[in-house]
């Protein structure tokens, strides 16, 4: 206790003394610190590549990869060659014989592969291709074997065991994928299918498009439409 009280009567002496200028203080006050300055901005520069780039597939966003097959990175090529396949099948009805398969029609219309899409050798082949029920695609998936045996007798045996030939030498590296090939072959196909470009019942008043664009649903829908919306009983494509 002595020596707490000697140390308050020191400070307090020094700090008189300090008041009236006898002593000069020797700890000064401490300054702030000063504020840093800000870092010069630089204007963003938009970033420049030695190759061109992916130009993506419509619906699919921007890419950023390099070109590899069809001006495109190899996944949007891909996409790209399944798009025009599901033109080229497009249709109102599965041509699958349920009979066959011991089996009901369900599901929506969509595009089944003889042999798996995995087989890129003939995963754009148009003979292994159908267009299927959903519930179709689902039943192969699980009952490979059998399916094999439809696709078989549904093809016929030279063309199953040529798609297997090709699938073979692709998946051993003897024959590599030739997209452009591949690319001009179906477009030539929705050439002769009268079907490069999707015809949609659109109304040309407001522009609305049809659901489906299968016929005679889509006519009857474009009816409906001008019908309920326009007054009209007759509908233009």
């Amino acid at each position: 206790m002595k020596l707490e009280r000697a140390r308050e009567l020191k400070a307090a002496i020094e700090k008189d003394l300090t008041k009236r200028g006898l002593i000069v203080d020797p700890k000064p006050p401490v300054r702030a610190p000063k504020a840093p300055k800000p870092l010069p901005r630089r204007r963003a520069r938009k970033r420049t590549y030695k190759t061109p780039r992916c130009i993506g597939v419509k619906g699919k966003g921007y890419c950023k990869k390099p070109q590899e097959h069809l001006q495109r990175c190899t996944p949007h090529a891909k996409d790209y060659l399944d798009a025009l396949v599901r033109q080229a099948t497009a249709g109102d009805r599965c041509e699958l014989d349920h009979d066959a398969l011991g089996i009901n029609c369900v599901g929506d219309l969509q595009v089944l592969h003889g042999l798996d899409r995995d087989e890129l050798g003939v995963r754009w082949d148009l003979r292994n291709v159908f267009r299927g029920c959903s519930g179709a695609n689902a039943w192969g998936h699980v009952h490979k074997r059998r399916w094999y045996l439809y696709v078989r007798a549904a093809r016929g045996a030279d063309v199953y065991d040529d798609l297997c030939s090709i699938a073979d030498s692709c998946a051993d590296g003897f024959v590599k994928i030739d997209y452009e090939q591949t690319e001009r072959g179906l477009l030539a196909a929705l050439e002769v299918k009268g079907m490069t470009e999707p015809q949609w019942p659109t109304c040309k008043i407001c522009g609305w498009k049809t659901p489906n664009r299968e016929q005679p649903f889509a006519q009857a829908q474009a009816a409906n439409h001008l019908e309920e919306f326009h007054g009209e009983g007759s509908n233009g494509r």
